[in-house]
């Protein structure tokens, strides 16, 4: 089962009530308005263009607006992170204790780190750098961290192997998701 939640993406101006309520932030409907009133990028990254007037009445400048859309972007993770939760506790022990389960980001987000913005433009390291849990099943060794940088290549090498039976445990896995980082896919 694979599941794509995208909670986390554009736009970063209404954050969901838990993940906000979790870090203390409150967005009022003006703040959301101006928020809005800047949400084309382009304006910051191509023209160098001046805050909207409507995002103005609360804005001073970008670096203002970005940050407000990090910490909504921080709330959209938190509720990302409630979401993981509840299904975890819906899930039976049983099916766990039997399932690898895998849970990364496809790619993190730029709020005007060195001029960039999104995720489309750049391998910043806020851009491709993303969590990555591995949880395993009960037969399998548990409290393994790999510190070497990995891919989504390495990451499809260790599944496939999971999938096809060539990777029976946490070291194969480990293994195979190194290897696979080092091979040309």
């Amino acid at each position: 089962c694979l599941t794509n939640l995208l909670d986390t993406h554009n736009p970063h101006h209404a954050p969901p009530s838990i993940g906000a309520k979790k870090l203390g932030l409150s967005v009022s409907n003006d703040e959301r308005h101006a928020l809005v009133a800047a949400n084309d990028d382009r304006l910051y990254m191509l023209e160098n263009a001046e805050l909207p007037e409507k995002t103005q009445t609360l804005f001073d400048s970008w670096e203002e607006v970005f940050a407000r859309r990090e910490e909504i972007y921080d709330a959209q993770i938190r509720y990302f992170d409630h979401l993981v939760e509840k299904w975890i506790e819906g899930v039976e022990q049983r099916v766990l204790e039997e399932s690898l389960v895998v849970i990364t980001g496809d790619h993190g987000q730029l709020f005007g780190a060195e001029g960039q913005l999104g995720h489309q433009v750049s391998l910043h390291p806020h851009g491709v750098h993303v969590p990555l849990y591995v949880f395993p099943p009960a037969s399998w060794e548990t409290g393994v961290e790999v510190t070497t940088p990995v891919s989504w290549i390495g990451l499809s090498h260790g599944l496939s192997g999971v999938v096809d039976g060539s990777v029976t445990g946490t070291e194969a896995f480990v293994d195979a998701l190194v290897e696979g980082n080092q091979s040309d896919g």
